[in-house]
């Protein structure tokens, strides 16, 4: 159990890490989508919305700069066929989306008009 949770306190700092590194960015005022896991870790943005097994409507998303979710592990309330309908559902509407292959983590950011 010791070795699960030192991973994912790895991986808690990788994903919050994306938000900061210089390509691609989100500026500190983006509102985010996010796991359970991540929301703590970004609870000084002015808005975190978090995942759930719900399907958000269009009107949520438009609210929304940046997703930041794990497609292996979605955390609490959500589940990993959820998260990657979300995923897909950001790109079809054109969102911009990176993955680290090797956490997990998807980072997407609405396109700039």
């Amino acid at each position: 159990m010791h070795l699960k949770a030192a991973a994912l306190r790895n991986a808690t700092r990788m994903g919050v890490g994306l938000l900061s590194c210089p390509m691609p960015s989100a500026p500190p005022d983006a509102a985010v989508l996010t796991n359970s896991h991540l929301a703590p870790h970004l609870s000084h943005r002015p808005m975190v919305k978090q995942l759930f097994t719900k399907p958000l409507r269009k009107e949520e998303l438009s609210q929304l700069d940046t997703a930041l979710l794990n497609r292996y592990d979605p955390g609490w309330a959500s589940n990993i066929q959820h998260t990657a309908a979300t995923i897909e559902q950001l790109q079809a509407m054109q969102w911009v989306c990176e993955e680290d292959d090797y956490s997990g983590f998807v980072l997407c950011q609405r396109p700039t008009p």
